[in-house]
């Protein structure tokens, strides 16, 4: 200590009352510290003091901690604050709650200034102790006064810092991020910054899947509040919208997929806005792919763009056939992208994919394909693709309008239908239907063929237990197929004029039959 300038030492009575603390484990709590001017100059404190010299300021101490890497050294602060000053502070002391003078040290010459002076500032002020038991010594303070040190702030946002990523990196780290709970309360928070970003839980309850990422677009003050299912707009005009990159699903609606309440409403609304997602570029258009998920229910007549949307699954569309069709069918395909050559273009996509669509008692008719443009290159009616998608319950699953020719099915089914295809003459109607790898069951005449640039291609399917392949008056088929019957009776290509032809080849298999034809 002698060859040391500045130094702090336990007083006679700080050694006692420390010696007591060990022998009873009551710590002597730590309340204060006073600063003083030395009474005007540098001296060397002794064991035996009291008090400062000349005290100018004394306050509630502001931390009091073990000194790292430096065992059985403990270091106290304060904070003189900017409102006082005006003398040079040369000596440090530490009191306990009883106001005995604990520790003592001199200080090295530091000017603190009246605030009138122009350069009031706060003085942070520390006195480092050894003591041989650490936990002999309490810090008491003033929440009220306490200010964190720069150390302590450094220290405790390590801290945090360490914690928050071991918690986040957890396998289960999502849990600690908020989530804002449904539509209705993204309804009540207003976005801060362009680009912030939500993640919602759900569309209504935490039972649907209406979940996703909203994100505030400053730029949009035009997109229309579809309840979350692309965008939601507040009061004030601002906008989240959901982060789309291609697909969308009607789950994001809050629509009911139980199949029991009738959604044609809603479902148009979808439909229209799935089509703003499509894209053009390089004079091609890109579907948007609406998944039906779940089980729907429609109930009137439901128009979509085909070149624009496409429909795809798991999901099952059930067709009411007690609702109101007032085009006399379920779903009319048709609009435009405006894009030239929109018919060949444009068709990577399936229009229908991965879907079941059912009715009962035969009397629906399901599909109309019609190109409203008037120009045969930019028609959505046209060569068209249905992949993996199964029928039941129709009277005609597809009939063409203007222009709705070229349709190729892969890998479906047609169940308990009358027909799978009604084709009739009408502009810009020519060419081929092609049906490769599908089955046609338990119904009545499978194509209705009335025109005479009609041509229908079945391939490596199945016709099991119906009327029959085709009443053709006019145009032509081609069978390549497994065909199973019992107890024929009708003919199985029913030609009802002198333009009508067909080839037919592949395995017939009818059994217990008493009459043909």
């Amino acid at each position: 200590m002698a060859n040391n300038m500045y130094y702090s030492i336990l007083t006679t009575v700080g050694t006692e009352k420390l010696a007591q603390a060990i022998i009873t484990e009551i710590p002597v709590k730590i309340t204060t510290i006073a600063v003083g001017d030395g009474n005007g100059q540098y001296y060397q404190p002794t064991v035996d003091q009291t008090q400062l010299k000349r005290e100018t300021w004394r306050g509630g101490i502001n931390d009091l901690r073990d000194v790292e890497d430096a065992a059985n050294h403990v270091l106290a602060e304060g904070i003189v604050p900017s409102t006082v000053g005006g003398w040079t502070v040369r000596e440090i002391g530490l009191f306990d709650d009883s106001g005995d003078l604990i520790a003592i040290g001199n200080y090295p010459d530091t000017i603190k200034p009246l605030p009138t002076s122009g350069s009031g500032k706060q003085l942070y002020i520390q006195i480092i102790l050894v003591i041989d038991n650490v936990a002999a010594l309490e810090l008491i303070v003033n929440d009220d006064i306490v200010i964190a040190s720069r150390k302590y702030v450094d220290d405790e946002i390590i801290k945090v810092t360490l914690n928050l990523t071991r918690m986040f990196a957890a396998p289960d780290g999502l849990k600690h991020i908020g989530r804002c709970k449904n539509i209705a309360q993204l309804r009540t928070i207003t976005p801060t910054f362009d680009g912030q970003k939500i993640d919602v839980a759900a569309h209504t309850s935490d039972k649907d899947n209406g979940s996703g990422y909203f994100y505030y677009d400053a730029s949009d003050s035009t997109t229309s509040d579809d309840d979350g299912f692309t965008c939601v707009v507040l009061s004030n005009g601002m906008r989240w919208k959901r982060k789309i990159l291609h697909d969308l699903y009607v789950e994001w609606s809050g629509i009911d997929t139980t199949g029991l309440v009738d959604i044609s409403a809603r479902f148009q609304q979808l439909l229209d806005v799935a089509a703003k997602f499509s894209t053009t570029a390089n004079g091609v258009t890109t579907k948007a792919i609406l998944h039906l998920n779940g089980n729907l229910k429609i109930a009137s007549t439901r128009t979509f763009d085909a070149s624009k949307v496409a429909l795809q699954g798991p999901g099952t569309v059930y067709v009411d056939p007690a609702g109101v069709y007032l085009t006399g069918y379920a779903f009319m395909l048709t609009s435009s992208t405006g894009t030239a050559l929109a018919s060949y273009t444009n068709k990577t996509t399936p229009v229908l994919k991965d879907l079941m669509f059912t009715s009962d008692g035969k009397v629906v008719d399901l599909l109309y394909g019609i190109n409203t443009t008037g120009d045969a290159n930019n028609n959505p009616a046209a060569l068209q693709t249905v992949f993996n998608c199964q029928f039941k319950g129709f009277n005609t699953v597809y009939s063409n309008g203007t222009g709705g020719w070229g349709w190729v099915w892969y890998a479906s089914g047609c169940n308990s239908c009358n027909h799978w295809m009604n084709i009739t003459a009408q502009p810009d109607t020519y060419e081929r239907f092609s049906f490769d790898s599908c089955i046609f069951q338990n119904g009545g005449y499978a194509f209705l063929l009335d025109n005479p640039d009609g041509k229908i291609y079945w391939h490596k399917g199945s016709m099991d237990y119906c009327d029959g392949a085709a009443v053709i008056t006019r145009g032509f088929m081609e069978i390549n197929s497994h065909i199973e019957f019992s107890y024929r009776t009708l003919p199985f290509i029913d030609f009802k004029g002198p333009n009508t032809h067909a080839v037919v080849s592949g395995l017939a298999a009818i059994r217990l039959n008493t009459t043909t034809k």
